[in-house]
């Protein structure tokens, strides 16, 4: 028994194969755009917790609660340390310059006030050298609690 092909069904046929093919093609970059979406959520996410701790330090210097800005933002310090070790022990990462510097600058600063939350997270990271002159707030911090020996010059 011969089986007609009719128009509808050829038509039929070229649709079905037309629709697997720009699925074929369209699919992969709606999942980039769904992949890139899902970044700048992430992005928007942690910028919105900054700007919440941001204005909570604000607030307490603006009470003049210096101690308790400072505990804040040195529980925050913390965190953020221990989150960027967590990341660069992970076998898809490696740090940029600008995460060593950012490391260093941490190590820098609880070298002066210690924490027993990043105690021995830091001791991987080099020491952050600094120039003669001195115009970070950490490098005038670090040089008025330990002096440099060649300032005697």
């Amino acid at each position: 028994m011969k089986t007609k092909i009719s128009t509808n069904m050829i038509i039929g046929l070229v649709l079905i194969l037309l629709g697997f093919t720009a699925g074929f093609l369209v699919g992969p970059h709606v999942r980039r755009i769904n992949e890139f979406q899902n970044v700048m959520q992430q992005v928007a996410e942690k910028d919105a917790g900054q700007i919440m701790i941001h204005s909570e330090v604000l607030s307490r210097l603006r009470l003049g609660e210096s101690d308790s800005a400072i505990r804040l933002l040195e529980t925050t310090l913390d965190g953020e340390i221990l989150s960027v070790d967590q990341k660069a022990k992970g076998p898809l990462l490696r740090l940029s310059d600008y995460s060593k510097k950012a490391l260093q600058a941490a190590k820098t600063y609880r070298a002066m006030y210690p924490s027993i939350s990043v105690k021995g997270v830091l001791k991987e990271v080099s020491d952050l050298k600094f120039d003669k002159e001195c115009d970070s707030g950490l490098c005038r911090l670090y040089e008025r609690k330990f002096p440099r020996s060649d300032d005697k010059e």
